[in-house]
């Protein structure tokens, strides 16, 4: 009889202690789980932040490129008038009646003789 209830008591420590490292396995599988979640996140993250940088690089150097056209235009033929273009409605979006047009076409007069800065052709 005492062997018996040795050998029960035996089975049921070994039983806890199977439970014990299914239950620390379980625990670093979700720690290991959530880690990997926690890169995925910052990984989108990184990406959503390297795609809106080169996004805003190329609309800067299409928008350099449309302003140096426009002045050398302006330079060429003193005719010109660069508020026919429409990129400024487009990227500022301000119309021709808005507040703060005038000023800033008034800017871009100024900066069409202006020789500091390089032209694009």
């Amino acid at each position: 009889r005492k062997e018996q209830e040795a050998k029960r008591l035996l089975e049921l420590k070994l039983q806890r202690e199977r439970e014990e490292e299914e239950r620390r396995r379980k625990a670093e599988e979700e720690e290991k789980r959530r880690i990997e979640q926690e890169w995925e996140r910052k990984i989108a993250a990184a990406r959503k932040m390297l795609v809106w940088r080169i996004w805003q690089r190329r609309l800067r150097q299409r928008r350099y490129s449309i302003d140096s056209t426009q002045r050398t235009l302006g330079r060429i033929d003193p005719t010109f008038s660069d508020r026919s273009s429409q990129l400024e409605i487009v990227v500022h979006g301000r119309g021709r009646d808005s507040p703060g047009r005038n000023l800033e076409m008034a800017q871009n007069r100024t900066s069409v003789g202006d020789e500091s800065q390089p032209s694009a052709l």
